[in-house]
């Protein structure tokens, strides 16, 4: 998805590394010298750091809650899903 935007856009990235490890993703951009292509509420308020927005073509995310419907969920887990639901009105009843 973020690809095919930058392919549409015509930008070329320079991808100097990918990671699932968003705090030493942070750390590593709080060192300095390079730059991270974030959503929002993935950086949160995190001091030294400067979120600037993209101006132009809005890029939107789909997200989704996956669980075993045939496994009980844990007290946490229905808490969050509840919590998700009714913050954000995003799962079918």
């Amino acid at each position: 998805m973020i690809d095919s935007f930058f392919f549409e856009n015509r930008f070329l990235p320079n991808v100097l590394l990918e990671t699932d490890d968003l705090p030493g993703l942070l750390k590593i951009i709080s060192a300095g010298s390079v730059a991270s292509l974030l959503a929002r509420v993935t950086v949160g308020k995190c001091s030294g750091l400067c979120l600037v927005p993209i101006a132009g073509k809005q890029l939107s995310v789909s997200y989704g809650i996956l669980w075993n419907k045939n496994c009980q969920l844990s007290p946490a887990a229905q808490a969050f899903r509840n919590h998700i639901k009714n913050e954000h009105q995003i799962l079918a009843p």
